[in-house]
């Protein structure tokens, strides 16, 4: 018996596509977390004129979820509060509209780690999970509020990095998948080129004694 070693020009499986799937996997992913972490935008200058932007979000499952927020405004004071969060060096400011009136007006305040809150500072770029003294679920304030001193009328903005790394990491994604498509690009272009130079077999010839 006569082992059979395939068809003469048989070529391996293609490996565009599967590039160009991943890379789509990856670009869809990227996308979500870049969403994730662009929070609402809010101006400080309207929450120190009254405007209280909501603080919870209730499922219909029943779970309570805090919004996000990006408080836009400037830090005030050079001399941040100082306090220890879970072993970590934490620093807390008033995060003003910038008017002349907000000096004694302050209705947000800006919570977060020593880095986080310097990397903020020299970014212009506040955002985290709003917290309220006053609207505190089960009128327990966050561990954040209460070594800030914020009033019962006031709001801390608590920054622990996760919109941050959100954004960091759907960017890296974003820009694998970019590679990962360029990959599969050239894949397809080099396996239509050797397609293109494989010889393919001459048909047989029909019998032409058949029948006769």
């Amino acid at each position: 018996m006569i082992a059979s070693h395939g068809a003469p020009g048989a070529r391996p499986g293609s490996v565009a596509g599967p590039l160009l799937l991943l890379a789509g996997v990856l670009a869809a992913i990227g996308g979500y977390l870049q969403v994730k972490g662009a929070p609402t935008e809010v101006a400080a200058a309207a929450i120190e004129d009254g405007y209280r932007p909501p603080i919870y979000n209730f499922k219909r499952s029943g779970s309570l979820k805090r919004y996000q927020y990006r408080i836009v405004g400037q830090l005030a004071g050079a001399d941040p509060l100082g306090f220890d969060n879970h072993g970590a060096g934490w620093l807390c400011a008033p995060l003003l509209s910038g008017r002349a009136e907000a000096a004694t007006e302050a209705r947000v305040f800006y919570a977060a780690s020593e880095t986080t809150f310097h990397r903020a500072r020299a970014e212009r770029r506040f955002a985290g999970e709003l917290h309220s003294a006053s609207a505190a679920f089960l009128k327990k304030p966050s561990y954040e509020a209460t070594a800030c001193g914020v009033p019962d009328d006031s709001y801390v903005l608590i920054d622990d990095g996760t919109l941050r790394g959100y954004v960091i990491a759907g960017r890296a994604l974003l820009i694998g998948g970019a590679a990962i498509a360029c990959l599969a690009a050239i894949a397809f272009v080099i396996e239509r080129r050797r397609a293109a130079r494989t010889p393919h077999p001459n048909p047989l010839p029909a019998s032409r004694g058949e029948g006769t």
